[in-house]
């Protein structure tokens, strides 16, 4: 059985979408993960399969392909693990495959099931929504970040077993808490200054281009 699961990969400060497929079949047992995955996405099938076996779920013991398209991009990263596991439990037939439609899912598995935050995510919920996603499910920890985007649905989740139970209609999550910004520090400001434009002048343009002075 296939299933399709979303994440994103990240070249610089920009998300691009990725499809995570998932290919569950008879055959010798094993994990495969193609689509150009660095090491720390290759290690995933590590973290998925203690997080979906330590959130009650089965390790399918049959033969298993990932396919992270497209494949020419270049994969890295923790935060395909959430999209991984998703997409193994669907293709075994235990989660609608329908139901993911339409979801954007980041996240780091602990080993119990548990999601870690990721980078990103920010970036991650704009691509979102500029290709026309439902939304993104993200760790508790970054969904303030996310839902800071309008125009989507950011579910923010604190394991696997939440996720699941969300897209199987059990469990509904609380709104994303509100993204705690400290106070602007004061700052001495050049209006202030009178005369000096040479100096001023050389400040601005520095200050402008990132540069010493």
């Amino acid at each position: 059985m296939l299933a399709t699961t979303e994440s994103i990969a990240l070249v610089g400060m920009e998300a691009h979408l990725v499809e995570v497929e998932v290919h569950v079949t008879d055959g010798v047992p094993g994990f495969t993960l193609v689509g150009l995955p660095t090491k720390s996405v290759r290690e995933a099938d590590q973290r998925t399969r203690s997080a979906i076996e330590s959130s009650g779920q089965r390790w399918p013991r049959r033969r298993m392909v990932a396919n992270l398209a497209p494949g020419a991009l270049r994969k890295e990263g923790t935060h395909f693990d959430l999209a991984i596991a998703l997409g193994v439990i669907a293709a075994d037939g235990r989660l609608s495959a329908e139901r993911l439609n339409g979801w954007v899912f980041v996240g780091e598995l602990a080993l119990d099931g548990t999601l870690r935050p990721v980078r990103g995510v920010l970036a991650a919920a704009m691509r979102c929504r500029h290709e026309g996603r439902r939304g993104l499910v993200c760790p508790v920890t970054n969904a303030p970040e996310a839902a800071l985007v309008s125009g989507i649905e950011v579910v923010p989740a604190r394991s696997l077993r939440e996720s699941i139970s969300f897209l199987a209609g059990d469990w509904a999550p609380d709104p994303p808490a509100a993204l705690d910004t400290p106070d602007p520090i004061p700052l001495e400001d050049l209006f202030d200054v009178r005369g000096q434009y040479p100096a001023r002048r050389a400040l601005e343009i520095a200050a402008a281009g990132g540069h010493n002075l």
